[in-house]
C-alpha cells in the first residue's frame, strides 16, 4: 500500500500537482517515530483508527504497552477488547506474578529447551507446529505413546508427575482473551498459568504453552491465545500433533468416510476434545466427517 501512494504522490508531481491531502498524509505517516509506530500497531490490533483514538483509550493504550512484557504485548493487544482493557491487563500481569511465585522444578524441560532447535521457517506456520511436534517425539522417544493426561504427559517429558501437577496453575481469567501464560518461576523452571477448563483443554493449552516455552525468547513469558497469528498457528498445531499424532490416528479411523459420532469416539479414546479430533482428520486428509 506504502509503495503504491508513494508513486500516486510521484506521478501527481510529475503533473505539478503538488500539497495534496494525499502527499500531506503521506509526510505525516512517514514521519512517525518508533514510538508513535508501536502505539499506532497496538491501537490498530485492538480494532481501532490510532488517528482518531480518544484521549482515554489511547491513554490505556500506552499505560497497558508500558507495563507489559514486550514479548507478550503484540499477542495481547489482538485479543483484548478496549472497554475491558484494564482488567485484561490486570489478568494477565497476575498470572504472571502467580507463576513467579512458583517453585516447582522441571529441570529436564530446561535442558530439553537447551538442545531443542525451535521452528524452521520453511513452510506455513502450522507446518513448522507440527515438524517440531514431530521431533520432539521421536527426541523423547515416545513416538507410539498416547498423551492424553497431565500425568502421562509427565512421563513422556520425564519429569516427576507431581511437579508438574504443581506447575500447572489454574487461573480466573475467562474472558481475557488468552488461554494460557507461560513464564519462567522462582526455580528458573517453566510454569503454566492456564484458564480453568475440563482437563482435554488444560492439556491442550499447557501443551500449547510448551511450545511457546521451548521455541520463545529465552526467559520471557509467552501468551496462548484465540487468535490466528503465526505464532498462534504454530503453537496450535504443535500441541495437536504431539497429543494426537496423524499417523496414529490414521490406524484408528476405521473408513475414509465417518461421522461426527465416530469423531466423538476418538476424542475418548486419546483423552482430546473433539474440536482437535475433527482439526486433525481435516488438516491432514485422514476422512470425510459427515453430520
Amino acid at each position: 500500500m506504502l509503495r503504491f501512494v508513494r508513486a500516486v504522490v510521484a506521478r501527481l508531481r510529475e503533473f505539478d500537482v503538488r500539497d495534496t491531502l494525499l502527499e500531506q498524509e503521506l509526510s505525516a505517516i512517514e514521519a512517525t517515530s518508533e514510538d508513535e509506530e508501536a502505539f499506532c500497531a497496538a491501537t490498530a490490533a485492538l480494532g481501532v483508527d490510532p488517528f482518531s483514538v480518544d484521549e482515554a483509550t489511547a491513554r490505556e493504550i500506552v499505560a497497558t504497552a508500558d507495563v507489559l512484557p514486550e514479548s507478550v504485548v503484540q499477542e495481547f493487544f489482538v485479543v483484548a477488547d478496549v472497554p475491558r482493557l484494564a482488567e485484561q491487563r490486570s489478568a494477565l500481569l497476575g498470572g504472571i506474578e502467580t507463576i513467579h511465585g512458583n517453585r516447582a522444578e522441571l529441570s529436564p524441560l530446561r535442558d530439553l529447551r537447551a538442545r531443542i532447535n525451535g521452528t524452521s521457517n520453511a513452510g506455513q506456520p502450522w507446518k513448522q507446529g507440527y515438524r517440531v511436534a514431530r521431533a520432539l517425539r521421536e527426541r523423547l522417544g515416545v513416538e507410539h505413546v498416547q498423551i492424553n493426561s497431565i500425568h502421562t504427559l509427565a512421563n513422556a517429558l520425564r519429569v516427576q508427575g507431581a511437579q508438574l501437577t504443581t506447575a500447572v496453575m489454574p487461573i480466573l481469567a475467562e474472558g481475557g482473551g488468552f488461554d494460557a501464560i507461560v513464564d519462567i518461576n522462582a526455580t528458573a523452571s517453566p510454569t503454566f498459568a492456564v484458564v480453568q477448563r475440563k482437563e482435554p483443554a488444560t492439556l491442550f493449552a499447557v501443551c500449547r504453552a510448551m511450545f511457546e516455552y521451548l521455541t520463545g525468547p529465552t526467559d520471557r513469558p509467552g501468551l496462548v491465545t484465540r487468535s490466528r497469528s503465526d505464532s498462534q498457528k504454530r503453537n496450535r498445531a504443535f500441541a495437536a500433533e504431539f497429543l494426537v499424532p496423524a499417523e496414529q490416528l490414521r490406524l484408528q479411523i476405521p473408513r475414509s468416510v465417518i461421522t461426527s459420532e465416530t469423531v466423538d469416539d476418538l476424542a475418548d479414546r486419546f483423552g482430546a476434545s473433539s474440536a482437535v479430533i475433527r482439526h486433525q482428520i481435516d488438516n491432514h486428509h485422514l476422512a470425510m466427517v459427515v453430520d
